[in-house]
């Protein structure tokens, strides 16, 4: 019996035992899901926070709406049972998971959408060499000579070398004795029948004009290299030549692939794209400019065009400018002459894209019904005058927003400009401090940009830009915020404050005379002929990116060829769309393998530009452009009051 009531409670204590684990296990799950429920309530507060605070940055709202959607199946009751529990927990991980990795995938800047993620890989038959070393040569040689002796009478032997052609030798090893043993060179042949040359002297040319020197800056780094002086001039411009061709050859193929991106972007073979011209020199006075195309969806090079009106062939010419002679080196001429445009150097635009837009049926097998202009220059109506497509279809112009926004400042300045001197209806100045200064002229012009940026209907956008003006215009004792959103979570803070019940003071409000002496300014860019063509909130970005990438290969400091821009235009369609992998092809065209360390570095490069333009497309990272951007033209306005005004403006002294 004693041994009954013994196992009875043995099995008593075991059941409590298990009992107080499984209390224990629920209560650890339930921690648990409270803890995800705080990091939620965690992560939505910041949420908010940084909506506020990009709010405050820009008078443009958009709602949080996922986290609100999803707020209410998120939370459930934690008296749930516990096998219930551990399944929502495992499935919330599981969602969490793939959430993040779905983040990760996806495309979050035009560099990742553009350029390929998959590495290049090096070519077979260059995965066992291992490239090209610079060496000390009498010290190379006295080390290696020592070690090495006539394979027939085992004599000392000596290193000759024989021939220097550029940056390739020939070599001899010979015994006194035996006499030559062996020739050889530095490097191998590239090219075929006439177009043979030395690898090293082809690389040298290519990474000349990759880099954007000519002949006289290769010989400038042979020379401070203490290597033997470059092939001459003309081989170097032979071998332009090729490069040129491999060039042109391999960006028709990469813009070609650009177009069909476009094409299945748009779902039609009719698409849009945003052009710009470009110059070598400022000033619109320059002898050679550029003209690209690239598409509105796809952002990729779509197609160029590079004008010049100066040829050194024409130039040199001294020869009689009339009759059969002037004739006969005419025809002969033609063919290499560079001059493909004669009229001013600010027409090389329009030029440029009425050509572009003429040939795109025919090169490229699609009609451009959206041009995308900045209306610094007359290409849009001579694109229509030009009528690339007949009657059947005349382009549609969408303005770039950027150069829009760029009106608004550019206006307020002259205003400002032109109200130097003189007093507005309150007798003050419109600049100076808490008036019309450089930052509010900024700011400003921002909340008018992301005005248009924000709708897309006109009307819409001419109240969402209205009620900055009024929001600015606005006072304690006369508010004007009827066109601000209303509520909780509106942008304007008077109307936050309204909807929940607080007092609200005006603190960053502009002169009332102020604001009156810019409102015609306001007017006219609120018109809507101006705003039809915003809706779409096109920009030229790309285009300037482009641009930038043509003349980090071409110098603006130095004169070049049209076949130089030329050169340097199409690397850069291929850096732009494809990145520096491209290369690798160029250089095969050329007969050039490339090898490991070109391939490394070329898979590097393209990577961290990828993660670069990753980290500048994320919001937070915007805004802090923007914010030091601002504090830097406030320290700059307080650092001219510190020294009693401006020290330097043109003819200002």
């Amino acid at each position: 019996m004693m041994e009954n009531e013994i196992a009875v409670a043995h099995r008593m204590n075991a059941l409590e035992a298990q009992l107080e684990a499984r209390d224990r296990q629920y209560s650890e799950l339930q921690q648990r899901h409270d803890e995800l429920l705080h990091r939620y309530d965690e992560l939505q507060q910041r949420h908010e926070q940084q909506q506020q605070c990009l709010e405050q940055q820009s008078p443009i709202c958009t709602e949080p709406v996922a986290r609100q959607q999803n707020a209410s199946a998120e939370r459930q009751d934690v008296s749930m049972p516990l096998s219930e529990l551990k399944n929502k927990l495992t499935e919330a991980r599981a969602r969490s998971r793939s959430s993040s990795a779905s983040s990760q995938e996806r495309p979050s800047s035009a560099s990742r959408r553009k350029v390929s993620l998959d590495p290049a890989e090096v070519p077979q038959a260059r995965k066992k060499w291992s490239g090209f070393r610079v060496v000390d040569l009498d010290l190379f040689a006295n080390e290696l000579l020592h070690c090495v002796g006539c394979h027939k009478c085992r004599k000392p032997v000596t290193l000759t070398e024989v021939k220097v052609c550029g940056l390739s030798s020939t070599f001899e090893l010979s015994c006194k004795k035996c006499g030559v043993l062996r020739s050889f060179r530095n490097c191998s042949n590239v090219g075929t029948d006439v177009n043979v040359i030395a690898e090293t002297n082809r690389r040298a040319v290519f990474a000349t004009r990759s880099v954007g020197i000519g002949h006289e800056g290769l010989k400038t780094v042979c020379a401070l290299m203490d290597f033997p002086p470059p092939v001459s001039k003309p081989t170097y411009d032979k071998a332009i030549k090729i490069i040129h061709q491999s060039y042109k050859d391999e960006a028709n193929l990469s813009m070609l692939r650009g177009v069909e991106r476009e094409v299945e972007a748009e779902g039609s073979r009719d698409v849009g794209g945003s052009g710009d011209g470009s110059w070598q020199r400022r000033g619109h006075v320059s002898k050679n400019g550029t003209v690209s195309l690239i598409g509105a969806k796809s952002g990729l090079v779509m197609d160029v065009e590079v004008l010049s009106k100066v040829c050194t062939g024409c130039s040199l010419y001294s020869g009689p400018k009339e009759g059969p002679e002037f004739d006969e080196w005419k025809a002969a001429h033609m063919p290499d002459c560079s001059v493909n445009h004669d009229g001013s150097s600010g027409m090389m635009e329009v030029t440029g894209m009425v050509n572009i837009f003429q040939r795109s049926v025919e090169t490229r097998n699609v009609r451009y019904k959206k041009y995308i202009g900045d209306g610094d220059a007359k290409t849009y109506k001579n694109i229509c005058d030009a009528k690339p497509y007949g009657d059947d279809l005349i382009p549609e112009k969408v303005e770039c927003v950027g150069h829009v926004q760029k009106r608004m400042s550019t206006r307020l300045r002259k205003l400002k400009k032109d109200m130097k001197g003189k007093k507005l209806k309150d007798g003050k100045p419109i600049g100076g401090l808490g008036r019309l200064t450089d930052k509010k002229i900024d700011q400003l012009a921002t909340y008018y940009g992301n005005a248009i940026r924000a709708h897309n209907d006109v009307e819409s956008i001419r109240n969402s830009v209205w009620a900055t003006f009024y929001h600015y215009r606005s006072t304690d004792s006369q508010p004007q915020h009827h066109l601000c959103p209303t509520g909780d979570q509106s942008w304007c803070k008077f109307n936050k404050a309204q909807a929940m019940g607080e007092n609200f003071c005006h603190k960053t409000s502009l002169p009332v005379a102020v604001m009156d002496a810019i409102k015609p300014i306001y007017e006219d860019l609120t018109k809507s002929e101006l705003l039809k063509k915003c809706v779409d909130g096109m920009t030229q970005n790309p285009n300037e990116s482009f641009n930038a990438l043509v003349w980090k290969t071409v110098p603006k400091t130095v004169f070049c060829q049209r076949t130089k821009v030329e050169i340097g235009t199409y690397e850069a369609v291929l850096t732009f769309n494809d990145g520096q992998k491209s290369k690798i092809d160029v250089l095969d065209r050329i007969g050039v393998i490339a090898g490991k360390n070109l391939v490394n570095w070329a898979n590097t490069v393209d990577m961290a530009r990828i993660n670069k333009a990753d980290k500048r497309a994320q919001q937070e990272t915007k805004e802090a452009r923007r914010a030091r951007r601002l504090a830097g033209k406030v320290h700059e306005e307080r650092q001219c009051e510190k020294e009693g005004g401006p020290s330097y403006a043109a003819g200002e002294f």
